[in-house]
């Protein structure tokens, strides 16, 4: 039986007891040193509507402000920040102004599932495990690309992630609804992207093995990401 994530906390991975429900199926993970790794990919265009999902496991006591997603040639990112006000922060800079998500405070070591949204009008949206961010609404048409994962365009020491990335799914033209997230969520497999928002156009599940250096895109789309300074015999690890 799953125990559902509202019964113990909405920010708490939930739990799995026993009566034949597997426990989370994810496969393996892309661990970060938090000293110079990052993954560079082909152009992600963010544009019109769209769906964002990736799934986090960082130690923000060593590095409290890293960068999920950024451009290569500008100050464009996705950024997580700790210890804001008490709390947590997801920065979405795009191209305009700087939008600030907040969050009850997000453990060290601790799996958390983030995703952003933006539907037909502009509307955009974050959530946090499915539960969606205190700052709601905010309209952003602003447009960029994304070639980095895990580090900033001037590969600057504070960007670098110290932790997991998983599960990174992209998708343009839909803004997944919160029933979708929420199942995205609560199904207890990280396959599901595909299936619950819609086919993506990028879908990194970093679910290599050793020696590989480069990151598959499962979409078929073949965005194929380089791992960039990673010791390739330790950085794949289970989720």
């Amino acid at each position: 039986m799953i125990i559902s994530p509202s019964a113990i906390s909405p920010y708490k991975l939930p739990t799995f007891q026993s009566g034949g429900q597997a426990p989370f199926s994810f496969g393996n993970a892309l661990e970060f040193d938090g000293v110079n790794d990052f993954v560079t990919v082909p152009s992600i265009p963010i544009s019109g509507e769209f769906t964002l999902n990736i799934w986090f496991n960082l130690n923000f006591t060593s590095k409290s402000s890293p960068m999920l997603f950024s451009n290569n040639a500008a100050a464009k990112y996705i950024r997580t920040v700790r210890t804001f006000g008490g709390g947590s922060a997801m920065y979405v800079l795009l191209g305009g102004s700087l939008n600030q998500f907040t969050f009850p405070v997000w453990n060290d070591n601790t799996w958390y599932m983030f995703t952003l949204t933006r539907d037909a009008s502009n509307n955009l949206k974050a959530y946090i495990n499915a539960v969606e961010s205190t700052l709601t609404g905010v309209v952003d048409a602003n447009n960029t690309t994304f070639q980095l994962i895990g580090g900033y365009f001037t590969l600057a020491a504070f960007s670098f992630i110290d932790g997991k990335l998983d599960e990174i799914g992209f998708l343009s033209g839909t803004a997944a609804t919160p029933t979708q997230i929420s199942n995205l969520y609560k199904l207890g497999n990280g396959n599901d992207f595909n299936t619950v928002v819609g086919s993506s156009d990028v879908y990194y599940q970093f679910n290599q093995t050793s020696p590989d250096s480069t990151a598959t895109d499962s979409s078929g789309n073949g965005n194929t990401g380089t791992l960039n300074n990673f010791d390739f015999a330790t950085c794949w690890v289970a989720h």
